[in-house]
């Protein structure tokens, strides 16, 4: 296995992806299907306050994390992934600290995610990034998951 270094840009950008991201961001993932552009668009189109984070290698997208506001002060990290060509560099680290300091530079209170117990790279960065496991769910029945929350600010009302 050869050894690739790249710059990778990063960008933070608020607001629905235009429809060429969504294709990207959707294809992304190589380890399993494709995500349906129709399902992102039904779950993240009519989101308050949308928040892409996204890494670059040039023009290529190498990595992704998109959320919500889903009530005041409260922020969903709902959706990310690195490209395998691009993971084990700290993109995934990377994009988690922009989306957490525009969550501190925007007054979010928590951070919420959910991901799978498989998902064991990523249960690990979320923890050593100060989440705490707050519950598991099934989702749909299927799928054992984990829900991760993260307090940035104390209340201060």
């Amino acid at each position: 296995v050869r050894c690739r270094y790249v710059t990778i840009r990063t960008e933070v950008v608020e607001g629905y992806p235009d429809d060429n991201l969504v294709e990207t961001i959707c294809s992304i993932l190589s380890d399993q299907p494709p995500y349906p552009i129709d399902l992102f668009e039904k779950q993240l189109k009519h989101q308050h306050r949308i928040l892409g984070c996204f890494a670059y290698d040039n023009q290529d997208l190498a990595g992704y994390k998109i959320g919500y506001e889903p009530r005041p002060r409260y922020y969903e990290s709902w959706q990310g992934a690195v490209s395998p060509d691009y993971r084990r560099q700290g993109i995934a680290q990377r994009l988690m600290n922009a989306q957490h300091k525009w969550c501190e530079d925007n007054n979010y209170r928590i951070i919420t995610t959910v991901t799978a117990v498989s998902n064991n790279a990523m249960l690990i960065l979320n923890l050593k990034a100060g989440f705490m496991i707050s519950g598991t769910l099934l989702d749909r029945g299927e799928n054992h998951q984990v829900l991760l929350q993260k307090i940035i600010s104390e209340d201060r009302t």
